[in-house]
Parts: structure tokens; sequence; C-alpha cells
């Protein structure tokens, strides 16, 4: 009687596996695309992206995106810039301030890459001076490598302004 209770439950037990089973399979195979739409999926995706990446390029080379974001510095012999954004290679250089316009006097450069910077130093000639206006100029890059400010030129905007960003030197903690 001990195995008639045993054969039972085990049939029983196969009997309630196989339903689950079963069930979870089908839930699974209706909620789960096929193949062939994931494919269609993915293919679809590729070419939205390159899509994007044709407007975006498009754009940056219609709009000539060039971004210099710098905040106040201290008193130092390196400025470090927080965002370059560049459409080609170019120099960013230091310059002084002169009735709010770039100086020909030119504290140091750099050099960057096309594309997006973040948090860059720019080391000096001499070091910047407390409570004075300083402006990051992008000048353009002839390719040798070498900044020379008669070759180098500053890029212009659209309208026809010199691409510069002022900031504010505050006084060096002494330590």
């Amino acid at each position: 009687m001990m195995a008639l209770y045993n054969i039972r439950g085990l049939i029983l037990a196969l009997l309630v596996g196989s339903i689950v089973g079963l069930g979870v399979g089908i839930v699974i195979s209706t909620n789960t695309p096929s193949e062939k739409e994931v494919n269609e999926e993915k293919l679809q995706e590729e070419g939205d992206k390159e899509d994007t990446a044709q407007k975006e390029a498009v754009t940056a080379l219609s709009s000539g995106e060039n971004i210099l974001v710098v905040n106040s510095q201290r008193a130092g012999e390196h400025v470090i810039v927080s965002m370059i954004a560049l459409d080609r290679s170019g120099w960013v250089a230091v310059h002084e301030v002169l009735d709010n316009k770039p100086s020909p006097v030119i504290l140091g450069a750099a050099r960057f890459g096309a594309g997006k910077h973040f948090g860059e130093k720019i080391n000096l000639l001499r070091a910047t001076q407390a409570e004075t206006f300083y402006m990051l100029v992008l000048h353009a890059d002839d390719g040798d490598s070498e900044f020379d400010f008669k070759k180098e030129i500053p890029v212009a905007d659209e309208k026809g302004e010199i691409l510069a960003e002022e900031f504010f030197v505050t006084p060096k903690i002494e330590e």
C-alpha cells in the first residue's frame, strides 16, 4: 500500500511539473520576440545611429562647433580649462586682456585635437596675477605642432568674432 502511494505521488509530481513547465514555456515564447524580429530591430537601430551620426557631422561642419569653457582660477603657473570642444585641431592660448579684448601678450598655449576635452591644463610661461582678467582664445593650427602666434591666427565664428572666453584670477591660497 505504501508503494502505491509513492507511485501515485511520483506520477502526480511529474504531471504537475510538466504542466508548470509547459505553462512557463508558453509564457516565455509568447513574450520573447522571434529571431527575425530581433534582427530587424537591430538593423533599424544601426540605421538610426548612422543617420544621426551623419546629421551630427553635417551640423558640426556647417556650424563650426567650437566651445571653450573656463572658470575663475587661482593665481598660478597654469590654467585649467573646464571644457574644450573643437571641430578640428587647434591651439588654446591664454591672453592678457586689453580694453575687454585679448591682447597680443600670450602667457601660454596648448594644442588639442578635434573632439571634446575636459579639465585640461595649460602651462604658462609666467604666472597669472591675482585680481586680473585673462582670456582663452582658440587659434587655428597650421599642422607643424609648434605654436607661432603669427601663423596660428585666432579662429572667428560666423559673425567674424574671435572665439574667446574671459576668466578672472583670484589670489593664490598660501599653504
